[in-house]
């Protein structure tokens, strides 16, 4: 969330806020940092490694659809939206990432409306795990798949 921070315009005494309310945690390679259609706690922010975003979908199949990496973040749709997430995160190698909970996230959206607008930014260009053709297409014959593509392209 530095990136975020230094564009909202913290001052000292908000970087001191959100460093002491937000949870610094690490994952061995392997390990889930949050599971698809469970509850939201916050935004996490990583700080070093990478994580893979994995999407289930309606007939049982995994597809990654996103790498994250060094001070991305994530989680933040299911977040805004008070869904549940609608992937799941698992490290990709060791990483070390921050969890941001929301007591610490909205005073500093109330009082920084720039990073409210950062937010809505992220947000709005995130696709997520959409229903669309792409991610279905690793699951498809090649055929179908042409089909698919000619149908994008278009």
């Amino acid at each position: 969330m530095s990136k975020l921070a230094e564009e909202a315009g913290f001052n000292e005494t908000d970087i001191q806020f959100y460093k002491q309310h937000c949870k610094f945690k690490t994952y061995n390679q392997g390990e889930n940092i949050y599971l698809q259609n469970t509850d939201s706690t916050g935004i996490y922010c990583l700080q070093s490694g990478y994580v893979m975003l994995w999407h289930k979908d309606e007939i049982g199949n995994d597809i990654g659809f996103r790498v994250i990496g060094a001070e991305d973040i994530f989680g933040h749709r299911a977040y805004f939206a008070e869904d549940p997430h609608t992937a799941t995160a698992v490290a990709l190698t060791s990483c070390a990432l921050c969890h941001h909970y929301k007591n610490s996230i909205n005073p500093l959206l109330d009082k920084y409306p720039a990073l409210s607008k950062l937010f809505l930014r992220l947000v709005a260009c995130d696709r997520g795990p959409p229903d669309s053709l792409l991610l279905r297409n690793t699951h498809l014959p090649v055929k179908l798949r042409l089909i698919n593509l000619l149908l994008i392209l278009k």
